[in-house]
């Protein structure tokens, strides 16, 4: 986590390859802290909306990761967010929305 964040506050890791790479994780308060503080900047990034999500999803905050992973689908809808977002509200106990976001992901 600490090379992760490194290599992005020095610009030479981009937040998309670290998210292809699934290497965005909870164990870092620091890399957390960093990607919030992105977001204050660019609430609307794509790359650290998802970035928070995994974060969050990682750290069983399932609220957290569904107000990302809702921004996130209304900026660039795909099906895996709307997986992510159906698994988020299915662990926060709310089966009806979760296969609401179910049913959006299978359409994309």
């Amino acid at each position: 986590a600490r090379v992760i964040l490194k290599g992005l506050k020095r610009g030479d890791l981009e937040p998309a390859a670290v998210n292809s790479l699934h290497l965005f994780n909870a164990k870092s308060e620091k890399l957390l802290e960093f990607v919030q503080a992105q977001l204050k900047q660019n609430p609307e990034s794509r790359d650290y909306l998802y970035a928070l999500a995994q974060i969050a999803m990682d750290n069983q905050d399932f609220s957290l990761a569904q107000r990302a992973l809702k921004k996130l689908a209304e900026i660039e809808p795909g099906s895996h967010v709307y997986r992510l977002l159906g698994d988020a509200y299915h662990a926060l106990g709310d089966s009806q929305l979760a296969a609401n976001a179910y049913k959006e992901a299978l359409a994309h």
